[in-house]
């Protein structure tokens, strides 16, 4: 079921977050933000949210403020290292409920029965070309994968195809060196005309089915194997969601 008033809900007992909110609503509102599936968040227990990484990526926000209206709970956020290297920018973003994206720091939370999300994508698909839009850039990053077997921590894909469409990202030989070299953003693209302004496309998420991981015996060599197979299901997920159609 789509909600069409996903910021219309409860507040948690966060000052910050709730004096953060009205500039995410507005941006919903710019966006006509819709959630379909929300009702699929589970009140309590451990579980990893999947998203794609769009390079706006202030999809993912939205999200997570929408998930912290409805369902009453604070999701957290695995962040890319670099967001807490200065210490201002890592006091803001540890706030808003990101975290360093290492493993430790995800089992932690998950030990307490709280609601992650993560991009299996990272950087990288977030600064793919817009000749690759909808594209799931994965490749062979199953850490999360693992992780949920692991811990036997449920799996939520959240696509948000349209998010694509807010900033177009061209194609050029600099973005691939600088991300190889020094994993920097390094990007030429355009929004509203030649502006770095998002389009107002209407955005929608999209929420799968909660998938719940394989059983697992303990032992590394039944491990790779469960983790392919989850992995692959969770990634036909993604895709089908993304492009409409699903993988062979």
């Amino acid at each position: 079921m789509i909600d069409s008033s996903p910021f219309e809900g409860m507040s948690l007992d966060d000052p910050f977050l709730n004096r953060f909110l009205p500039m995410v609503q507005a941006v919903g509102k710019y966006n006509h933000y819709q959630v379909d599936g929300l009702e699929r968040i589970p009140r309590k227990g451990r579980l990893l949210i999947a998203v794609n990484h769009s390079f706006a990526t202030y999809d993912s926000f939205l999200l997570g403020a929408a998930i912290y209206l409805k369902a009453g709970r604070k999701p957290y956020g695995l962040a890319d290292h670099n967001f807490f290297k200065l210490r201002l920018v890592s006091e803001f973003s540890k706030r808003l409920g990101l975290v360093e994206g290492d493993h430790e720091t995800a089992e932690k939370l998950l030990a307490q029965d709280e609601l992650v999300m993560l991009a299996p994508g990272g950087m990288r698909e977030a600064i793919r070309p817009k000749t690759q839009a909808f594209q799931v850039r994965w490749k062979n990053r199953k850490g999360f994968v693992r992780l949920a077997i692991r811990t036997q921590t449920p799996v939520m894909v959240a696509a948000c195809p349209d998010a694509d469409r807010l900033l177009d990202v061209y194609p050029n030989f600099l973005t691939p060196w600088f991300y190889k070299r020094l994993k920097l953003p390094f990007v030429f693209f355009t929004g509203v005309g030649l502006s770095p302004i998002p389009r107002p496309v209407a955005l929608t998420h999209y929420l799968s089915e909660v998938m719940v991981p394989p059983a697992w015996d303990g032992s590394k060599e039944t491990l790779f194997a469960l983790v392919q197979q989850f992995h692959r299901q969770i990634y036909r997920k993604m895709w089908e969601i993304l492009t409409g159609t699903a993988l062979d």
